[in-house]
């Protein structure tokens, strides 16, 4: 964050290098300087939340298989995953799973890689944003009456991975 400072000189502003969530520890507690467990407490709370969100986005294809494929008149799936009117609906689902899976696996090593040659908070912020982003294109998706497989497939690899 950039935090202006009192100075004549340059540009009137510096980097505050404390992070967002030892600063909002301190602003909760106000009255009293927060202790070293509620630092541990809140690091583990929002590490929680974090990978919970991760692993709830990886998962959110899995949700919506069923509600893609249609089997019912009253749910008639979205094409061309919609096995009423594409027979090989499952199986470009199938494609779906497979291009994440194996993307993943490629990209974990090379993220592990950068991980460890830059700021943890950054990078895993920067990938949390990157995923949320991708479950709003997946979900416009709808929106915009998109039915190309590659765009779904364009999701799976580059943004979600």
């Amino acid at each position: 964050a950039v935090v202006s400072t009192q100075s004549t000189g340059g540009s009137g502003m510096r980097y505050d290098p404390l992070p967002l969530g030892i600063r909002f520890c301190k602003l909760v507690s106000a009255n009293t300087p927060p202790s070293r467990i509620v630092y541990k407490s809140w690091i583990l709370i929002l590490t929680f939340f974090v990978y919970m969100s991760y692993h709830m986005n990886k998962k959110s294809l899995s949700v919506v298989k069923t509600t893609l494929l249609g089997n019912s008149t009253e749910s008639p799936g979205w094409p061309p995953f919609n096995t009423s009117t594409h027979p090989d609906g499952k199986q470009l689902l199938g494609y779906l799973d497979t291009a994440f899976l194996g993307s993943y696996a490629v990209a974990i090593f090379f993220c592990g890689q950068i991980a460890d040659h830059v700021s943890l908070r950054y990078f895993l912020s920067t990938g949390m944003i990157a995923t949320c982003i991708t479950m709003i294109l997946m979900g416009m998706a709808n929106f915009w009456n998109i039915h190309s497989l590659a765009y779904f497939i364009s999701m799976q690899v580059w943004l979600q991975t």
